[in-house]
């Protein structure tokens, strides 16, 4: 590597780097990487304006932040897209959504499949098969389905 571009690179970099090397990176972390964690960040807009400033992760979804300025330990790790947030917190699900599931029966036959989230309760399918993308996570019990939408 040119030693006179990496010293531009670095003079460049720490704008936005606490610390810089003037050689290749020996630490077995990046600069770049963090531990990503599924608590709340600590960032809130504040004041009456409406200026975006980013996404924050709330503990369950990512949510944008808006006011006069950002409040909170995290103002400075605040997401620019949605893809990149909810990518970062992918590990962080609270378990089955809310949203009705993709499961329905089909045919005139009367077999019994299990059951599925409509939304608002949980509902019976049954059919000559069933069709959609989540007919291999039907419930077997009512309890189970119940207990898994609780929160809905």
């Amino acid at each position: 590597m040119n030693r006179h571009f990496w010293t531009i690179g670095c003079a460049a970099a720490t704008m936005l780097l606490a610390a810089c090397s003037t050689g290749p990176n020996t630490d077995s972390t990046s600069a770049f990487e963090t531990e990503l964690s599924c608590d709340p960040m600590d960032a809130q807009g504040e004041g009456m304006c409406e200026m975006y400033m980013g996404l924050a992760w709330d503990g369950s979804n990512c949510i944008g932040i808006s006011g006069c300025s950002c409040v909170g330990a995290d103002c400075d790790e605040l997401y620019d897209s949605p893809d990149e947030c909810q990518a970062d917190h992918a590990q962080c699900s609270s378990g089955p959504s809310c949203d009705p599931m993709d499961a329905q029966g089909e045919g005139m036959c009367a077999l019994y499949m299990g059951l599925a989230w409509d939304g608002s309760s949980c509902i019976g399918i049954s059919g000559c098969s069933c069709v959609g993308a989540d007919c291999d996570e039907l419930y077997d019990s009512p309890d189970e389905c119940q207990a898994d939408h609780a929160d809905c």
